[in-house]
């Protein structure tokens, strides 16, 4: 009957259709949008920056656990030979950043102190008097690694500056000079290309 091969051929025509569409069709895929406004929280390995008329290169990302469950994230930046660490701490949104200094150069009484635990004391550095500000242990993870260590941290009189004494695991010491920073002193930030 005329309906029946109507039916047939209708079917016959959808399945050609639909094979067509199938051996053809290529799902739509959006293009990727590039993203021009990452904020210094959002660093990754391998991203540029700007910050103090230098373009750093970001080589690694360290997590710190501390005792009250706090977590801080410190983006180690390097520039030629040169490095320093942006301390970023989400809970109060606040920047720093630190570079190494020799431990006697800093504090020569801060080594004696640390293998005593007596760390409370205030001494001067760079014109700046230094004070007790926080003390704490943290677990440490970075891409490489995880330790744990002891941290003192010495604020200026100004709270603006910032010595922190580390005492690791393996009983090794360590001295690092920082400053307060606000984000917009961080700029241009890039992934890595």
């Amino acid at each position: 009957s005329t309906r029946e091969n109507f039916t047939i051929q209708k079917n016959i025509l959808y399945r050609m259709i639909k094979f067509f569409k199938n051996l053809f069709w290529k799902p739509r895929v959006e293009p990727e949008v590039l993203k021009l406004d990452y904020k210094a929280e959002e660093l990754k390995i391998g991203f540029t920056l700007d910050y103090g008329l230098k373009n750093w290169e970001v080589i690694d990302k360290t997590m710190y656990v501390w005792e009250n469950g706090v977590r801080d994230f410190e983006f180690t930046l390097e520039q030629k030979n040169e490095k320093k660490y942006l301390n970023y701490e989400p809970a109060d949104q606040k920047f720093s950043i630190y570079w190494q200094e020799k431990l006697v150069n800093v504090c020569p009484d801060a080594r004696k102190n640390m293998d005593g635990g007596n760390m409370d004391f205030n001494f001067s550095y760079e014109g700046k008097n230094y004070q007790l500000s926080s003390s704490a242990k943290a677990s440490v993870k970075t891409s490489k690694e995880r330790f744990n260590m002891v941290n003192w941290l010495f604020a200026s009189d100004d709270e603006n500056h910032f010595v922190s004494f580390n005492k690791y695991e393996d009983g090794s010491k360590e001295a690092y000079v920082g400053k307060s920073i606000h984000e917009h002193e961080v700029g241009n930030i890039f992934p890595s290309a």
